[in-house]
């Protein structure tokens, strides 16, 4: 049958995707069949396993998460300014489900400035259903504050914590719909993420961080190595000239040290690398 044939193909292409950077599963790794919520509790589970273990980190437990395509790209080239990694649709309906899944299980959810004044998210929980489902909060990172400042007190999310220079003079916040962090920050003007996530912790109780994007932000946990857990959605699809991220440079180095599953969700593919003590 067609759809039977588009399945291996589809195993085909993820296993020389899984190949090409590095990993190379055995018959022994080969998914037995699940329900979509059997698959996600299974992944929240690993991700609980993988905190536990760390507690003695200092810092907050981190989880790095985004989806891309079969060629590495999280959105394909836009010359203009309305589209963004974190929020073009790549992935399907159950993959979101396990996004939201996943943000019940963290204390905050961490994206870029770029990412809250397109977006606009809400980056909270509405779509997996748990008894011990909670709201995380949201974390943004916007050095001067032009980001958050360009929505005019329009935010979606809910009280979010705005991560800022701390060379600044941060404005009153009339509408006290939001708490700025300040921030120390590096030559490059970038604020220090070491830093930044110790501030969370100590200051505010985040014990730990789904980072969802955009590329930029993606690409400065993974280059400095602040991430426990890594969770890529693989779509399957080919979207040519993007944006995206190198995962055969940054994971080839780490694939020996991580505990590496994937899973078949919808039409996607998850794949879930956890870093060995």
């Amino acid at each position: 049958p067609r759809s039977r044939w588009i399945g291996d193909r589809w195993r085909l292409l993820l296993l020389f995707f899984l190949v090409s950077i590095g990993i190379h599963p055995s018959s022994a790794d080969k998914p037995i069949q699940l329900s979509n919520d059997q698959i996600i509790s299974e992944i929240l589970a690993s991700i609980q396993r993988q905190r536990q273990q760390q507690q003695g980190v200092q810092r907050p437990h981190v989880t790095l998460t985004f989806a891309q395509s079969l060629d590495g790209k999280l959105a394909p080239s836009n010359d203009g300014d309305c589209s963004t990694a974190a929020n073009y649709p790549l992935s399907g309906p159950e993959s979101l489900e396990l996004t939201h899944a996943l943000r019940s299980i963290h204390d905050g959810i961490l994206i870029g400035g770029r990412t809250l004044s397109i977006d606009n998210p809400r980056l909270n929980n509405r779509l997996w259903k748990d008894a011990l489902c909670r709201q995380p909060r949201p974390i943004v990172l916007d050095p001067s504050l032009k980001h958050v400042h360009k929505l005019n007190g329009l935010l979606r999310a809910s009280n979010p914590l705005i991560l800022c220079s701390d060379h600044l003079d941060p404005p009153a916040n009339d509408q006290g719909n939001y708490h700025v962090v300040p921030c120390p920050v590096l030559e490059t003007g970038k604020l220090d993420l070491h830093q930044a996530l110790q501030l969370l912790k100590d200051d505010h109780g985040i014990q730990s961080i789904m980072v969802e994007g955009g590329a930029a932000i993606l690409k400065s946990f993974l280059s400095e190595g602040l991430f426990d857990d890594l969770c890529i959605t693989i779509a399957p699809m080919w979207l040519g000239p993007g944006v995206g991220i190198s995962l055969d440079q940054l994971l080839l180095p780490m694939t020996p040290k991580a505990r590496i599953q994937y899973r078949q969700l919808g039409n996607d593919v998850i794949l879930l690398l956890c870093k060995l003590l």
